[in-house]
C-alpha cells in the first residue's frame, strides 16, 4: 500500500468518527446542575471609618478661663462639662437684674392700686379723667419696664449657661488650643473634637453596583483587628465622578470601628451566578447550553454582557447545563 493510499484511508476513518461523535453528544459534552457550577458574587471595595463631626469647640463669650476639665486623647459624653468660664461679672448683672426687676413689680403694684382707687373715684364723679388716664399709663409703662428688665434677665442667663461648655455630641478630644486663666474672646477656639459615635464607613463604588438589586446586599465591613461585621447602606451621593465612574456611599460602623480605621467593605450580592466562561456567542447572541429534552439547546441571556457572569433564574436550579465541549456544540436541531 503507497503512502497516498494511507493519507486517504486515515482521512475516511477521520470522518467516520466525526460523524459518530456528532450523533452522540453526550461523548463530547460534560453537564452539571446550575445550581452545582453557579457561584455568588462577591466584591471588596476599599473603605474608610469617618467621624460625622470634626469640630473646634469655641469660646462665646470674653471671659477668663477658669478651669479646662478633659485633657487630649480622653473620649466625652455628650453633654459633659469640658471648660468653665469666669462668669462672676455676668452672674453680678443678673443680680442686679433681679432687683431691679422686684422693684419694677412694686411700682407696678402701687400703679395698679391707684389706677383702681382713681377708677372708684371717677365713676362717682369725684375725681378728673386726666387723673386717671396718668394713672392707667404709669401701670402700662411699668409692665413694659417688666416685660424689658426680663428680656435682659433672660439674656444674661444665657450668658452664664455659656459660661459652661458642654460637648455637643460622643467625641474625642484631639487637641488643647489653649490654657487655663487665659483671657478668650468670642470665637476662641478651645479644644479640637471628633466625633466617634455614631460613625460612618466612607467608600466609592462604581455607578454599575447600583444597576443590580440592592435591597439583596449582604454587606460587611472588614478590617485589621476587626472581625467582618455587618453593616448597613444609609446614603448615597447624586454626584458621580466622571472619570472613575464611582459614587460615594455610606454605610453605618461597627461600634467597635475607630476613626480613620481603613479596611474593605465586602458585598455578597446574595445572587447565584453563572460563571462567565459557561456563557457563549450564537449568532451574535449570549447565551449557555440548557439540556431540553435529551438535547443540548442554546437558551440566550437577554443582558447578558461578554465576560461577565449572569444572575442564574432560580427555576433553573436543577437543570442540566453543559460545562465543557459546549463550544463545539452547533446551535439547536432544526437551525
Amino acid at each position: 500500500m503507497t503512502w497516498r493510499m494511507t493519507l486517504v484511508l486515515m482521512a475516511l476513518l477521520g470522518c467516520v468518527q466525526t460523524t459518530i461523535a456528532g450523533d452522540d453528544w453526550s461523548d463530547r459534552v460534560t453537564v452539571a446542575t446550575v445550581e452545582s457550577v453557579s457561584e455568588r458574587l462577591v466584591q471588596r471595595f476599599a473603605a474608610e471609618v469617618v467621624s460625622l463631626n470634626h469640630t473646634f469647640l469655641a469660646s462665646e463669650l470674653s471671659a477668663r478661663i477658669e478651669k479646662i476639665l478633659v485633657r487630649p486623647g480622653e473620649s466625652v459624653e455628650q453633654g459633659q462639662l469640658l471648660v468653665r468660664l469666669d462668669c462672676l461679672d455676668t452672674q453680678a448683672q443678673r443680680a442686679l437684674l433681679q432687683a431691679r426687676l422686684r422693684d419694677i413689680e412694686a411700682g407696678l403694684k402701687r400703679a395698679e392700686r391707684q389706677a383702681e382707687r382713681l377708677q372708684g373715684l371717677q365713676s362717682r364723679q369725684l375725681t378728673d379723667t386726666s387723673s386717671l388716664e396718668d394713672a392707667q399709663t404709669d401701670v402700662e409703662r411699668a409692665r413694659a419696664q417688666i416685660q424689658g428688665v426680663r428680656v435682659e434677665l433672660g439674656l444674661a442667663e444665657r450668658q452664664i449657661e455659656r459660661c459652661d461648655i458642654h460637648a455637643p455630641f460622643k467625641a474625642t478630644v484631639l487637641q488643647q488650643l489653649t490654657g487655663e486663666g487665659r483671657w478668650v474672646s468670642p470665637g476662641t477656639p478651645l479644644l479640637e473634637l471628633v466625633q466617634i459615635s455614631p460613625a460612618e464607613i466612607e467608600v466609592q463604588l462604581p455607578v454599575s453596583l447600583f444597576l443590580h438589586n440592592g435591597s439583596q446586599w449582604q454587606v460587611e465591613f472588614s478590617a485589621t483587628g476587626l472581625n467582618p461585621e455587618p453593616v448597613t447602606l444609609i446614603r448615597q451621593s447624586m454626584v458621580q465622578d466622571p472619570r472613575s465612574r464611582t459614587v460615594s456611599t455610606w454605610f453605618t460602623a461597627p461600634d467597635n470601628a475607630r476613626i480613620g480605621m481603613t479596611g474593605q467593605l465586602i458585598i455578597d450580592h446574595g445572587v447565584e451566578y453563572i460563571p462567565a466562561n459557561l456563557i457563549l456567542r450564537r449568532e451574535g447572541v449570549l447565551g449557555v447550553f440548557l439540556i431540553e429534552s435529551g438535547w443540548p439547546e442554546f437558551f440566550p441571556l437577554e443582558g447578558a454582557q461578554e465576560g461577565r457572569p449572569f444572575p442564574a433564574p432560580p427555576e433553573w436550579s436543577q437543570r442540566q447545563i453543559v460545562i465543557s465541549g459546549h463550544h463545539r456544540l452547533p446551535l439547536p436541531r432544526g437551525e
